[in-house]
């Protein structure tokens, strides 16, 4: 069976509830001589938009921007709370949400198979208050 990915996962959940949903992130590639391709042996790297969003859907009343993430939860929360840009989305209306999947239990099943599961938080502008921006 194919690794699906974090955000595969949740398009796939957005477009079940007939959402539309598009990536925010893209990639960029490093050259042949690119110091970061040679130090740390890899080709690119991702980069969010606004270093913080993942993926855009058109939610009901709203533009929602969403960053996604797999067992490192804490980290993407912190930076998301760190973050002007988190702050400046939310005054400009739209919606902020956090989604982590990992693993757990199904209560339905008998033979105590787990099924991937989000872990969804949802930023309100209060969040952010007293924060320096």
């Amino acid at each position: 069976m194919a690794k699906i990915s974090p955000v595969a996962r949740t398009k796939a959940v957005f477009k079940k509830r007939g959402i539309e949903i598009d990536n925010a992130q893209h990639w960029i590639p490093f050259g042949p001589t690119d110091p970061r391709r040679i130090k740390f042996n890899i080709t690119g790297m991702r980069k969010d938009l606004f270093g913080i969003i993942d993926l855009i859907a058109m939610c009901p009343g709203s533009i929602c921007g969403i960053q996604v993430c797999g067992a490192d939860y804490a980290a993407h929360d912190r930076t998301m709370l760190d973050s002007v840009h988190s702050y400046r989305w939310l005054k400009s209306g739209g919606s902020l949400e956090l989604w982590g999947w990992r693993q757990i239990i199904n209560p339905d099943s008998p033979t105590k198979q787990k099924k991937w599961t989000p872990r969804i938080r949802v930023y309100k502008l209060e969040d952010f208050e007293g924060l320096p921006f």
